[in-house]
């Protein structure tokens, strides 16, 4: 960094500065030669000063190159610790192991057409300030917005090994801080937001890419597809956020709730979906038993014990403290499949046919 850069070249004229003047005592003193002290000290100054300042100049343009890259991506004191660590940040496309995260309003087309342009982006412009400002609250980086959807991911461009754990914390963060921002909508009579969130973890490209016109720092890759598939299971399951397993691996000290394997458009493999439900620590008896409870169900699914796992899907239904919509699917799939013809290779999965 600079300030290193600056201390060394003042050690460094110091040191210099030192010699020359013993020398010239030494020659004098024991030779009795006489070498002129003032222009190679003054060099020494003025080559100090240049070195000094040309280091200040190219560490504003550092400075600047950074805060203009991620600016609209980063909140402002993440851009400092960016400046800080210096030449290890890049802009080049790499792969890492990251979280990604897509959130969307629900039925935002028929809520868009009760408002005026200017009503519509007010209203937008408060969800997605209060949504951002809690995504940046949990170290993660806004991608992009596309109309209502907010896209934002995990461990670029400032390393976060728990970024899994930091991501799902958000998107729990998110659903509960719709609470305060539909009391401020309810004030002014506007409607309240509904929201579904899909996250995935695993290796993905990340950097600054487009074309020579428009660049953006943004993520690709297979497992950034399976977070926007994800995100619109959300509403068919009628849960507010749904995660891969990878993800639900990372977060030890969360409850989840298996939903569904699923084999996803564009996938040619099954994928088992959770729901975040509570921190461990504050997890209620009701909570853990009908997480156990829907585990049990669809592990005899699973196993073809219809009849067992029917009557307990049909028990979760009627006693649910949660969104009971994906014991109903579950009812429904085991009335309408005959064991008999049931395929050789059947491993439970459910192929989704829409993106």
């Amino acid at each position: 960094s600079h300030g290193k850069s600056a201390r060394f070249i003042i050690i460094l004229s110091l040191i210099v500065t030192s010699v020359v003047i013993f020398s010239n005592v030494y020659l004098w003193s024991v030779q009795k030669i006489s070498l002129p002290l003032l222009m190679p000290l003054l060099l020494i100054i003025i080559l100090a000063g240049y070195y000094i300042i040309v280091g200040s100049i190219a560490e504003m343009k550092h400075s600047r190159k950074i805060k203009s890259m991620f600016d609209q991506y980063v909140p402002p004191e993440r851009i400092d610790q960016m400046i800080l660590q210096g030449k290890s940040l890049s802009q080049k496309s790499e792969r890492k192991n990251m979280t990604v995260l897509f959130a969307d309003i629900r039925s935002f087309t028929s809520l868009s057409e009760s408002m005026s342009p200017h009503q519509l982006s007010d209203y937008l412009n408060e969800y997605l300030t209060a949504i951002t400002k809690i995504i940046f609250d949990h170290n993660g980086t806004i991608d992009k917005y596309v109309g209502d959807m907010v896209m934002a991911f995990w461990n670029a461009p400032l390393k976060d090994e728990n970024h899994a754990r930091h991501a799902v914390e958000a998107a729990m963060a998110m659903i509960n801080g719709l609470t305060q921002i539909n009391q401020l909508f309810a004030e002014s009579s506007q409607p309240a937001i509904k929201i579904g969130i899909g996250l995935s973890t695993g290796d993905m490209n990340v950097g600054d890419m487009g074309s020579v016109y428009r660049k953006a720092y943004t993520v690709l890759g297979d497992t950034v597809n399976l977070g926007a598939r994800v995100e619109s299971l959300t509403k068919f399951y009628g849960v507010a956020i749904l995660v891969t397993e990878e993800t639900m691996k990372e977060c030890p000290h969360i409850s989840f709730r298996l939903i569904d394997k699923v084999q996803v458009v564009g996938k040619t493999t099954a994928v088992q979906l959770f729901e975040p439900i509570n921190f461990i620590d504050k997890l209620d008896e009701e909570q853990l038993n009908e997480v156990e409870k829907s585990q049990q169900a669809i592990t005899l699914f699973y196993n073809k014990k219809w009849p067992q796992a029917l009557s307990l899907f049909k028990e979760l239904q009627s006693t649910t403290v949660f969104s009971s919509d994906v014991y109903g699917i579950f009812i429904e799939r085991i009335k309408g499949t005959d064991l008999q013809t049931l395929a050789k290779d059947w491993n439970g999965a459910f192929k989704h046919t829409k993106k």
